[in-house]
């Protein structure tokens, strides 16, 4: 198993719509003793055998790349079980809505059992003690755990068999809340075959293929403010999200999207350039109660991520709210966010 098998899956993984460009991390252990990673801060639709990164057991770095920062955990994983040769952290819609069950509803439901996988209780990216929560999770024979507030981690011996797995998995979840429906709208069909490349017009075909948009998807740049921005109409966000919508469900939502501004009108495309001028430094996400959002990014891939993760937030929310009860990240787990990370 090496970096190109890793790239390969991670590429499949997003074509079927199973995880975002910013979410998630793949590994595998070398024959040479090494674990190749998948990098940070590098879109994962589209990831390289270059890219990957090398760690040794003891979490130091070899050579440039520099690792997801969730790699104490996947260490971790390799240390407790030494049999195991890949792990695999996603984030797919039906898992993520299910990590956001409150822990009460969740064990009332029986998921556990019922799934034979494991419950990690919810940690801070890259801290040790997420780690030591996802090691306890996998007990009894479990392969796949739910990651609260956060997505799914599977290991095991063979790729294929671990990604099967969670396929697995997410069609019996999907079958158990009888949310078929719903999935079925935000369900991708084919491949996007357009070549990697950093141009409007591959992010543009990139969001109408891979998001729920239906109006045209034009990224403009503002050289005054060396930004790029863009106005659409979300389908995830008219269909019901909106009055529920918070980025406080995942790390990925809050780090990217912050603490969007909401509108209590709808958008008026004459009225853009004053929607602009609330844009400050730290860059803001509008969204309008008629599912328009207007967002802006310091370059044509963060600003596809953040409209890509808008997108994967409202959808997370509309499937979880028919699965039962929810819990947001609570007020002190957002702030040890913003230390950390902002």
């Amino acid at each position: 198993m090496d970096a190109k098998l890793l790239s390969l899956c991670f590429h499949d993984l997003y074509q079927a719509g199973l995880t975002t460009a910013s979410g998630g991390n793949i590994s595998c252990r070398q024959t040479d003793g090494l674990i190749c990673i998948s990098p940070s801060q590098i879109d994962k639709g589209y990831l390289k055998p270059q890219d990957f990164a090398l760690l040794n057991f003891d979490g130091v770095q070899v050579g440039n790349n520099k690792p997801s920062m969730e790699y104490p955990f996947h260490l971790s994983l390799y240390r407790k079980f030494p049999h195991i040769k890949t792990v695999v952290h996603i984030h797919p819609l039906v898992f993520v809505a299910l990590s956001l069950l409150s822990k009460n509803d969740y064990e009332l439901k029986g998921i556990s059992e019922k799934f034979n996988f494991g419950y990690a209780d919810y940690a801070i990216p890259g801290s040790d003690l997420l780690g030591s929560n996802i090691c306890k999770a996998f007990k009894d024979n479990v392969d796949v755990v739910l990651m609260q507030n956060h997505g799914v981690i599977a290991i095991g011996t063979e790729l294929n068999v671990v990604i099967e797995r969670i396929v697995e998995l997410n069609q019996a979840i999907i079958k158990h809340f009888n949310l078929g429906s719903i999935v079925d709208k935000f369900s991708l069909t084919g491949k996007l075959n357009l070549k990697s490349e950093n141009t409007s017009r591959f992010y543009e075909e990139r969001t109408k293929h891979f998001l729920s948009i239906k109006n045209e998807v034009k990224f403009v740049e503002y050289n005054k403010r060396g930004l790029f921005t863009t106005a659409v109409q979300f389908q995830s966000l008219k269909l019901g999200s909106h009055s529920a919508f918070s980025t406080h469900i995942i790390p990925e939502s809050y780090l990217i999207l912050k603490d969007p501004l909401f509108q209590n009108k709808k958008f008026n495309k004459a009225q853009i350039d004053v929607y602009l001028k609330l844009f400050d430094e730290q860059i803001k996400v509008l969204i309008f109660n008629d599912g328009w959002a207007l967002i802006s990014g310091t370059s044509l891939y963060n600003l596809y991520d953040k409209m890509e993760v808008l997108d994967f937030t409202a959808k997370v929310i509309l499937i979880a709210l028919k699965m039962g009860q929810i819990d947001l990240l609570s007020d002190s787990q957002i702030l040890k966010l913003k230390e950390k990370f902002l």
